[in-house]
């Protein structure tokens, strides 16, 4: 997943869909969907972009092949077969058919996550329990690495209705930087057993904030290249002695 992303990274800043170092917010009102053919409904690898960020939605079971059913851009007249959220107007993203989400940036830079909007989705007919879905997030850095992990448990339905909240990522998880965050659900039973193994940790994300690294300013370039130039010279002499 990691190499087809960087890969995709690639080619979406060659194309030139590169942005600025800022903070934004992923709606999911104004979406690029060149990459989603399909769209709104989302097979296995298809990716949306809006501004300087992209999501991948992706499927981790063994075969899943390209057009596979993982997601769908939704809102609340859209609902099919699921059990959405009540308080929110606008589009979102569905993860569905135990489906993940990959983000990152465009230009394949580093960001941080900070917080966005959640809920679970549930399946017609089948009863919410008080912990709905085990949302895990992971962050990798540019070697694929995972430096970065959170863990949130949805909610139940309140009055038979499900609602997005807000979930602010932990300090410790909000000021690392990443090439890559992935989500992935495990859906709850009354039981309190969680799992991803039949269709229904399906979840909504909305909102997702972002911060992008921040890019050196030109003196301080030169400064870093001098000082690299300084240390060369260095260990040329001392070689030369030598």
């Amino acid at each position: 997943m990691r190499k087809f992303l960087r890969l995709l990274a690639a080619a979406l800043a060659f194309s030139g869909a590169v942005g600025t170092a800022s903070a934004q917010v992923m709606t999911f009102d104004n979406l690029d969907t060149t990459f989603a053919p399909g769209a709104p409904f989302l097979g296995h690898l298809d990716s949306l972009i809006e501004g300087d960020y992209a999501v991948t939605a992706f499927s981790t079971k063994a075969g899943a092949q390209a057009g596979d059913l993982v997601g769908a851009v939704m809102d609340s007249s859209s609902c099919f077969s699921v059990q959405c959220p009540v308080n929110n107007a606008t589009s979102f993203l569905g993860s569905l058919n135990d489906g993940g989400s990959a983000f990152f940036r465009t230009d394949g830079g580093l960001f941080s996550m900070t917080q966005f909007d959640a809920s679970f989705l549930g399946a017609e007919g089948v009863p919410i329990p008080g912990v709905s879905l085990v949302l895990q997030v992971f962050g990798y850095d540019a070697f694929g690495i995972q430096t970065g992990f959170a863990q949130i448990n949805f909610p139940g339905a309140t009055n038979g209705d499900l609602s997005f909240a807000t979930y602010a990522m932990n300090s410790a998880f909000s000021s690392t930087l990443f090439a890559e965050v992935d989500m992935i659900g495990f859906a709850c039973n009354a039981a309190g057993s969680c799992n991803r193994t039949t269709n229904l940790a399906q979840f909504a994300v909305d909102n997702v904030n972002f911060v992008a690294a921040p890019v050196p300013e030109p003196s301080t370039w030169a400064l870093l290249c001098l000082g690299l130039i300084g240390i060369a010279v260095i260990r040329r002499r001392t070689t030369a002695k030598a």
